[in-house]
């Protein structure tokens, strides 16, 4: 959510800012890297707290005879677990975007 409402938004700023050649005006949060770095960390954490899970649950797999709340609570943390994934997988590769490039010159 902190992504979405504060470095998404700065970053978006930062981008249209070069691409118009005008001042980049700094974020409230400092350097660039400190938020990504904290978002990577922050992935990082999610996505080791559901292997967790997923390795006390063994491997979400529930039994014929678990009941309803069980078997909902196995399959939204599948779907929380691939999403997670998924969220993170963009922020993995953030260096190969023009945000890399930003960091770089507007530190």
């Amino acid at each position: 959510m902190k992504e979405e409402m504060v470095l998404f938004p700065n970053v978006m700023r930062m981008e249209e800012a070069v691409l118009e050649k005008s001042t980049v005006l700094s974020a409230p949060f400092g350097n660039v890297r400190n938020p990504v770095a904290g978002m990577l960390y922050e992935h990082d954490g999610a996505g080791q707290a559901l292997r967790e899970m997923r390795a006390a649950g063994k491997g979400y797999i529930a039994s014929p005879d678990t009941c309803a709340s069980y078997r909902s609570l196995v399959a939204d943390s599948v779907e929380m677990e691939l999403e997670t994934g998924r969220a993170a997988a963009p922020d993995r590769n953030w260096k190969t975007v023009p945000l890399a490039d930003l960091i770089a010159t507007h530190p």
